[in-house]
C-alpha cells in the first residue's frame, strides 16, 4: 500500500525559519544536521529543542548501544503513527523488517563519522504500512551522554513523484509522437531542431529529413514574407497564431495553422517551439461553405427580387380585378387598367389594342398609360403575318399565346419599331392575347425599361391579368347587351327571351348522383365559393328549400329522352335570393349512356321582377277598370 503524502506542518510563530516548508529529500536534512553540529560533536540538543520538536521531517534521538528511543519530534509521531510514550518504549529495531536488523547490527561495529548517510531503509508504520526512508545520522551529546540523532526522509513519496514524472514524460513523448498535430522546434535562424513524426502523415517527409533544414524550404512562396515577419515577432515574445500554406513532398499544397512561443535554454533565447495543425480539410470546407453561402445569398437575392416582383404583380392583379368588378364603362375600364399597370408595376408603357377585322388586319390602340410620346401613332401594327405583324402584338393575336421580346435592341422581329422604342427607353416587352369565346379580339401590351424583364411567375400573373381583363371587357359588353335586352323586353318578350338564352352565365356539371364535378368561374363568383368547395358537393344546397323538389324532378326527367329540361329555381347567393333559368341536359357517350348532367344557368332575377311588376300593374289596372268602368270609353 502506497502512502499518500501529507501537507507540510505550519511553522509556529517564532520557530526557526529553516523549518518553514518541507526541505528537499536529502539535501535539506543534511544542511540541518550539519547546522546542529556546527560547533562540533559536543553540541548540546537542549539549545535547539524547539527546532528539533518542530522540524518538519521525522527525527529522533536514540541510544547508540540499545538503539532505544530517547526523544522523538512531532513529525515522527505524526508520520509513524506512534504517540511519544509509545515511541520512547520502542527501539529502532521495532521499525525495521527482520531482514534489515542484521544490517543495522553490522553498522554498529564500524566506526561512525560525525555525520553519516546511512542509506535507504524500510520502516513499518503503526498501521502496518511500509515506507522507504533515507536515514541521515550524527553523533551528538544528549543529557550528558553520547547519543545518535537520526533524520528519516520519506523516499516513498519522492519515488512516487519520480515514477509519476517518468510515466508522464513517457506519456507526453508518446502523445507528441502519435497525435496528428505536429510539434516542432526551431533555432533562432529558422532551422528545425525537432519535429514530431506526425509530419509524415500529411507532408510525406520523415522527421530526420526535415531536422536541420530551414522552415522556409517548405512554405508556399506567396506566404513566406508574412511568415518570416511572424517568426521574428514570435522570437520577441509576441505570440500569434498564423495560417499559411506548406508544400508536401509531392509539392501538393496544404493549409496549416501554427501556434508558437519563444524557447529559452539556460536563460538564453534558443529559438521557438510550437504546434502545427493541418487545416486543409477545414479550409476546403470553409471554401465550400463560403461558396455555398455566396450561392445561397445570390439565390436569396434573386428570390427576394422575384417575390418583390410577384408581390407587385399580385397587387396589380388585385387592383385591376377590383377595377374590373367596379367598372361600368368599357373605355374607362381599359384606361384604368393601363394606369394601374404603369403606376403600380413601374413599367414605362402599357397599352391595349383591338384586332380589327378589316382587310389590313389592323391593331387599333384603344387605351394607353405611361411615357408614350406619340409612339402609338407611329407603330402601325397589324396582326397579319407580315413584317409589321411579326412583332409581339401581332404574334400574340395570331397565335393566342403570350409573346415576349426580351431584348428589343437585338430581336429581329422588333426591327420596325426598334429605333422609336429605344429612344423612349423601352428594353423589353410582352404582349398578352385577350380571348372571347375561343377568339382573340386584342392584346394587352406592356413595356419594361430593363432587358429580359418578363419571365416565370410574373408572366403567369400577367396572363391571369389579361384573362381577367378580357372577362371584364366581355362582361361589360354582356352587361350592355343585357341592358339593351331588358329595354327590348317591353316591346318584344320573345326577342328578349332569345337574347337571354344566348348569354352563357353559370355552368355546372354533376354526376348521376347530383354531385358537382365541374363549375366554371362564373358559377364560383355567383355563389361565392371556390371551385374546391363546390366539387364533390351536391348542387341542392344553393337551392332554396321551396324549390328543392323542382331540382329533384329535373334531375330525374333528364335521365330519359329527350335528355333536356328547362327549369327556373331560386338560389341563395351572397347577394341574396336570385332567380336562375336553367337549361339542363344529359351528356351522353357514343353508345347513348349518360355520363353526367350539365346545367347552364342564367340570372333572370331582373326579368322575374319585371314580370312580377308587370303582373301587379296589370292587376291594378284590371281592378281599377272593374271597379270604375265609367272611367274608360
Amino acid at each position: 500500500m502506497k502512502e499518500q503524502a501529507k501537507p507540510a506542518r505550519r511553522t509556529p510563530k517564532g520557530a526557526n525559519p529553516v523549518a518553514n516548508g518541507t526541505p528537499s529529500p536529502s539535501a535539506d536534512a543534511t544542511r540541518e544536521s550539519k547546522r546542529i553540529s556546527s560547533s562540533g560533536a559536543s553540541q548540546q540538543l537542549d539549545g535547539s529543542r524547539f527546532f528539533f520538536d518542530y522540524f518538519p521531517i521525522p527525527a529522533w534521538v536514540c541510544n547508540p548501544k540499545t538503539l532505544s528511543f530517547l526523544a522523538v519530534n512531532e513529525a515522527a509521531q505524526e508520520k509513524y503513527g506512534y504517540p511519544r510514550d509509545e515511541f520512547l518504549a520502542m527501539t529502532l529495531k521495532d521499525l525495521l523488517p527482520p531482514e534489515e536488523i542484521s544490517r543495522l547490527q553490522g553498522g554498529k561495529k564500524r566506526k561512525r563519522p560525525i555525520v553519516q548517510f546511512s542509506g535507504l531503509w524500510h520502516h513499518s508504520l503503526k498501521d502496518g504500512t511500509t515506507i522507504e526512508v533515507e536515514i541521515i545520522s550524527q553523533i551528538i551529546e544528549y543529557e550528558g551522554r553520547q547519543a545518535i540523532l537520526m533524520v528519516a526522509q520519506n523516499m516513498t513519496e519522492r519515488k512516487w513523484v519520480e515514477d509519476a514524472l517518468r510515466l508522464s514524460e513517457e506519456k507526453y513523448r508518446a502523445l507528441v509522437e502519435n497525435i496528428n498535430d505536429v510539434h516542432f522546434a526551431l533555432d533562432t535562424q529558422g532551422l528545425f531542431t525537432y519535429i514530431s513524426p506526425a509530419i509524415e502523415r500529411f507532408a510525406g517527409y520523415q522527421a530526420d529529413e526535415i531536422i536541420g533544414q530551414p522552415f522556409a524550404h517548405y512554405v508556399h512562396p506567396d506566404d513566406l514574407p508574412l511568415l518570416l515577419a511572424s517568426f521574428e515577432r514570435t522570437l520577441t515574445g509576441k505570440l500569434e497564431p498564423f495560417e499559411f500554406r506548406v508544400l508536401d513532398k509531392n509539392s501538393k499544397v496544404h493549409y496549416v495553422r501554427t501556434s508558437s512561443r519563444p524557447l529559452w535554454q539556460g536563460g538564453q533565447l534558443a529559438g521557438l517551439t510550437g504546434v502545427m495543425v493541418d487545416i486543409t480539410e477545414n479550409k476546403w470546407a470553409e471554401d465550400t461553405l463560403q461558396k455555398a453561402h455566396a450561392e445561397l445569398e445570390r439565390r436569396v437575392e434573386e428570390r427576394t427580387a422575384e417575390l418583390a416582383k410577384t408581390n407587385r404583380m399580385l397587387k396589380i392583379l388585385s387592383e385591376c380585378n377590383q377595377t374590373v368588378v367596379r367598372a361600368a364603362d368599357e373605355n374607362n375600364l381599359l384606361q384604368q387598367i393601363c394606369h394601374k399597370i404603369v403606376d403600380l408595376g413601374g413599367y414605362p408603357l402599357a397599352w391595349i389594342g383591338f384586332a380589327d377585322q378589316d382587310s389590313a388586319r389592323t391593331v387599333r390602340p384603344v387605351a394607353q398609360a405611361g411615357f408614350e410620346d406619340d409612339y402609338l401613332n407611329k407603330v402601325n401594327i397589324t396582326w397579319a403575318d407580315t413584317e409589321r405583324g411579326r412583332g409581339p402584338t401581332g404574334t400574340a393575336i395570331r397565335s393566342g399565346q403570350p409573346c415576349i421580346v426580351g431584348h428589343i435592341q437585338t430581336d429581329p422581329n422588333f426591327a420596325p419599331w426598334r429605333e422609336d422604342a429605344i429612344q423612349r427607353g423601352y428594353a423589353s416587352s410582352i404582349a398578352l392575347p385577350l380571348w372571347d369565346d375561343g377568339q382573340v379580339f386584342g392584346a394587352l401590351n406592356i413595356y419594361a425599361a430593363v432587358p429580359d424583364a418578363f419571365h416565370g411567375e410574373e408572366v403567369r400573373l400577367l396572363m391571369e391579368l389579361s384573362s381577367d381583363l378580357a372577362y371584364g371587357i366581355i362582361s361589360l359588353r354582356a352587361r350592355a347587351a343585357r341592358l339593351r335586352a331588358e329595354k327590348a323586353l317591353r316591346t318584344s318578350e320573345a326577342r328578349y327571351r332569345n337574347l337571354i338564352e344566348t348569354q352563357t352565365e353559370v355552368i355546372a356539371r354533376s354526376d348521376l348522383n347530383g354531385h358537382l364535378t365541374f363549375v366554371n368561374d362564373a358559377y364560383c363568383r355567383t355563389f361565392g365559393k371556390t371551385r374546391e368547395e363546390f366539387l364533390e358537393q351536391s348542387f341542392i344546397p344553393t337551392v332554396i328549400p321551396e324549390d328543392v323538389s323542382i331540382s329533384m324532378t329535373v334531375l330525374e326527367s333528364i335521365k330519359s329522352p329527350p335528355y333536356r329540361v328547362q327549369s327556373e329555381t331560386r338560389h341563395m347567393t351572397p347577394q341574396g335570393i336570385r332567380w336562375f333559368e336553367w337549361d339542363n341536359a344529359a351528356i351522353l357517350d357514343e353508345t347513348g349512356h349518360i355520363l353526367e348532367f350539365q346545367g347552364i344557368g342564367r340570372d333572370v332575377t331582373e326579368r322575374k321582377q319585371a314580370e312580377e311588376a308587370l303582373r301587379e300593374s296589370q292587376e291594378r289596372y284590371r281592378s281599377l277598370y272593374e271597379d270604375n268602368p265609367s272611367m274608360y270609353f
